[in-house]
């Protein structure tokens, strides 16, 4: 697929990569650490540039002033409510959409170093094929990235506490859980995890998800 069938297809949905929490398993700013040479968000960032250059945004907390020194500002979108949890990070992802009367919404995590354009353009099909919430499946359980379609911002927005929106993907009708390798939906939350993940990472994965 072209690169402009991917922007034609994304027009009017924004993506946005959860990047507020305190890493504290981690003990540091893990988005920002390397894989294939890149820091991980930067490389999801840019991931998201692709398919829509317009409304690609990074929710920050705990260590914005780290992000902000590798991203332009206008791409941030800061969670003073951070020490919460997930859930305050979406209601500022559905403000921002109702704002820009976006028509749907991806969210992403900032500590999956799988993630591509391509798994991402697997939810825009799931959304043009009439699926209002669709999102990748791991074992039996809803995984990020998720795609939000524009009647489910008044959901996103109520989320309270330390909580994703999966019970809200759960109880949807009519959702499209997607199936891909797990390898590619894996994240981090200890150094541990991190070495193991970037030793075998490769920048250039052949074959389709």
């Amino acid at each position: 697929m072209s690169l402009w069938q991917y922007v034609k297809k994304s027009d009017g949905i924004g993506f946005f990569i959860l990047a507020a929490g305190k890493c504290e398993r981690f003990g540091a700013p893990k988005f920002l650490f390397p894989f294939g040479g890149t820091p991980l968000l930067l490389r999801l960032f840019r991931e998201c540039l692709l398919i829509n250059p317009e409304h690609t945004y990074i929710i920050t907390g705990a260590y914005h002033k780290f992000v902000a020194s590798k991203v332009e500002r206008r791409r941030l979108l800061y969670n003073p409510h951070y020490n919460e949890g997930m859930a305050s990070s979406f209601r500022l992802i559905a403000s921002k959409a109702t704002e820009l009367k976006l028509k749907a919404v991806v969210v992403l995590l900032s500590d999956q170093p799988m993630v591509d354009r391509r798994m991402l353009n697997k939810l825009l099909q799931c959304f043009e094929e009439g699926y209002e919430i669709a999102s990748f499946e791991k074992e039996d359980e809803p995984c990020p990235p998720s795609i939000f379609g524009s009647t489910y911002y008044k959901l996103l927005a109520k989320l309270k506490g330390d909580i994703g929106a999966k019970r809200i993907i759960k109880e949807a009708k009519g959702k499209k859980m997607v199936k891909v390798k797990k390898s590619l939906l894996e994240d981090f939350d200890t150094v541990w995890d991190y070495l193991r993940l970037a030793s075998k990472y490769l920048p250039e994965r052949r074959g389709d998800p």
